[in-house]
């Protein structure tokens, strides 16, 4: 039988407190789309969590009168000096053809991204294909193998195989994410050789998953979250969760397209995301 979960905290942040929250460790960082510098020029914006990294450094480099040790922000392929504000390639940093300027600017404003399967974040069904509430308060019974449904495959194969029909907690949703971002970050090094410059990358992009996370405030982290919880559209977790899907990232790619080629090496990483989004927005 399922624990009953901790009840939430009656001084949980607002919708609008942790929505602050966040827009302030994320403002918007771009690069222009060329390596000269035209009139007419086309800037290209990081992804949300490469401008919060940025932007934590930028932070620290600021606070300490340009402490050196804050100056380069290791991305994974690439590398922003932010004393030249130049953004590099990280395995061949005097390549000038590959230079691109940044700047902090104020919007996160991008072109639309095509329709093609991996780039919509509808490419498949995400909610679950009965009502959660009745799976998991016992009221129906679960017959058939998951493997024959294909809404919220991701999640579902996480809850019923990997986690005994319990609900996630805040824990294992952030270190599966956290795994995931890992697994992305690993793929897109593959033939850097600067296994320093790896690590580095690694730490920076894990630590600004760690410090949005902490943005979803609960009692107990190690808790499966309630459905109160979940179908609170104001509470904290629901918020981070939503932004987390709703980000310009690999999230709402890796996820669509892992539960629609039923991918089991993803059930692990983004399988308690997967449910727990089904459950916010079924």
């Amino acid at each position: 039988m399922q624990s009953k979960p901790l009840n939430p905290s009656l001084s949980t942040p607002s919708l609008l407190d942790t929505l602050a929250q966040i827009y302030k460790i994320d403002p918007a960082w771009q690069y222009n789309a060329l390596a000269k510098m035209l009139k007419k020029e086309k800037m290209e914006p990081f992804e949300n969590i490469e401008s919060m990294t940025i932007e934590s450094f930028h932070r620290e480099y600021l606070g300490s009168a340009g402490d050196p040790k804050f100056r380069m922000v290791v991305l994974g392929l690439w590398t922003v000096d932010l004393k030249k504000m130049l953004l590099f390639m990280t395995d061949d940093p005097n390549n000038s053809d590959h230079h691109r300027i940044v700047l902090r600017t104020k919007t996160h404003r991008r072109p639309r991204r095509d329709n093609s399967p991996e780039n919509c974040r509808f490419s498949s069904p995400i909610t679950a294909f009965l009502q959660l509430r009745s799976l998991t308060e016992g009221a129906g019974v679960f017959k058939e193998t998951i493997d024959n449904y294909f809404a919220n495959w991701l999640g579902l194969k996480w809850w019923i195989e990997y986690n005994n029909k319990i609900l996630p907690s805040l824990s294992q949703i952030v270190t599966g994410v956290i795994e995931e971002a890992m697994v992305q970050l690993t793929a897109a090094m593959m033939n850097v050789k600067d296994l320093k410059a790896i690590s580095e990358a690694k730490n920076n992009i894990s630590k600004t998953w760690k410090e949005l996370f902490d943005k979803a405030q609960v009692p107990d982290r190690n808790i499966p979250l309630t459905l109160e919880i979940l179908h609170d559209p104001t509470h904290p977790v629901v918020v981070v969760l939503n932004w987390t899907y709703t980000n310009e990232g690999f999230t709402y790619r890796v996820l669509n397209q892992s539960s629609k080629l039923k991918d089991l090496s993803k059930v692990p990483t983004l399988g308690p995301f997967s449910f727990a989004l089904a459950a916010i927005i079924e």
